[in-house]
């Protein structure tokens, strides 16, 4: 739903503190950089803060939170830090005292001049135990993805080149009911630049992933993968083939079929912008790709073997005025190939970003989503609204208001939903 204070820090997903302590024993350097530290100080007010349909309850939420933004690149080594550390006081105690991490952590080292390398990420994030609910603090739970591995970059000719990787990655959440997941995965791709303005190559890939329930599931692909870059255009995408082996509790399936990942970017002028993007894969919800890159969602209680596919469309628009428009519309539609079972999620977003004097914005946000499940027949709409302002006092210091409704329409009794919400913000940037 539609929430100014979450709408403006898009900080979050990933392992600050874990982050840190690797960071330090890669490079001795990579601290030598200005960290640029922030205070944020919210305190928002709802008349439903539970997103409850019979019993309503209204609170003051306080938060204080610290975020952490922290690059460097001095060889041999790199990095990217970008996180959150917060704290949630309710007032009125309809939920207890509560501390949230969110970010993300990327580094690589250089291990020879050959294209060796050593990579390692880490993210955390506060995500739904079941998405067909309201997000609220007894319905979220803390996902931490860790991953780790050598990367080797052969460049053969100069066109033609092949990158190779192993990883191991992590997949742990804080909470109970969601399964843990270890993977391990391999993948190889060789690229051969045709023209300059088009690459095609070759890839393939083995993910062996192992969940805490006994399950496990491997997954091979090999695709076709191409690059077209144009004056204004931008294709890029892969087509291939993917085998699913699902065995749990001693009985085996397998699953396989066409996979594939599309998008094209288009510039239309100086100041609009186009993309859209079609995917279909056969997966787990804690495989790397749904996590880290697709950032599809699901309901984790129901971890298993999936076959998803999904679009996204879009549109950017910076204003002659100095705003700008932004304008995304998504499908998701997840199989759970043990069971059949579906979910259907369909999303609208509109945002709109506008200076109205010096140092004063006007910030509206607009959102639909429409979501099904074939499990529980429930079929819900969920609607959400906003309008904000922000203040620049400073370059270290700001100011934020706003207020907005989140309603939720469903089939189901005790489902639906309406909040208002009220929210000021300041913000305080120590570097």
């Amino acid at each position: 739903m539609t929430d100014f204070s979450r709408a403006k820090r898009k900080l979050c997903a990933g392992g600050c503190v874990g982050g840190l302590l690797v960071l330090a024993s890669l490079s001795g350097q990579a601290l030598a950089e200005p960290v640029q530290v922030g205070l944020h100080l919210d305190e928002r007010f709802s008349d439903n803060i539970g997103r409850s349909e019979s019993h309503p309850r209204s609170d003051l939420e306080h938060r204080l939170s610290v975020s952490v933004l922290h690059q460097t690149d001095p060889a041999p080594c790199s990095s990217f830090l970008d996180g959150v550390f917060g704290f949630r006081h309710y007032q009125r105690g309809t939920y207890s005292d509560q501390a949230d991490l969110n970010g993300s952590w990327n580094g690589a080292c250089a291990l020879s001049d050959s294209g060796l390398q050593w990579t390692a990420s880490d993210s955390v994030s506060q995500v739904a135990v079941n998405t067909t609910q309201a997000f609220t603090p007894n319905n979220q739970t803390r996902r931490n993805v860790f991953s780790t591995g050598p990367r080797y970059l052969w460049l053969i000719s100069p066109r033609d080149q092949l990158a190779t990787s192993a990883q191991y990655q992590r997949t742990s959440y804080a909470g109970q009911g969601q399964s843990n997941a270890t993977h391990y995965l391999g993948n190889s791709t060789y690229t051969h630049q045709m023209s300059p303005t088009l690459s095609v190559g070759l890839g393939a890939e083995i993910d062996k992933g192992k969940l805490d329930t006994g399950e496990d599931i491997t997954r091979r692909t090999g695709n076709v993968q191409m690059t077209k870059t144009l004056t204004s255009t931008r294709f890029s995408g892969s087509v291939g083939y993917s085998r699913l082996e699902d065995n749990f509790g001693g009985f085996q399936s397998t699953n396989s079929g066409m996979t594939w990942q599309l998008r094209v970017d288009r510039q239309l002028t100086e100041r609009r912008s186009v993309y859209a993007e079609y995917g279909r894969e056969l997966s787990d919800s804690s495989s790397p790709y749904v996590i880290q890159i697709a950032g599809l969602t699901f309901n984790l209680s129901q971890t298993s073997a999936l076959q998803l596919t999904h679009w996204r469309a879009g549109l950017n628009q910076d204003l002659s005025s100095g705003g700008t428009i932004n304008f995304d519309i998504s499908q998701q539609n997840s199989e759970y190939l043990s069971t059949s079972e579906t979910e259907k999620s369909s999303t609208a977003t509109l945002s709109l970003a506008q200076p109205i004097v010096t140092n004063l914005t006007l910030h509206s946000d607009i959102s639909a989503q429409h979501q099904t499940s074939s499990l529980t027949t429930l079929s819900q709409n969920l609607y959400g609204a906003s309008l904000a302002l922000s203040y620049q006092k400073t370059r270290a210091l700001a100011f934020r208001a706003g207020l907005g409704r989140n309603i939720n329409s469903a089939n189901s009794i005790g489902t639906s939903y309406r909040e208002n919400w009220m929210l000021v913000g300041v913000d305080y940037a120590f570097r």
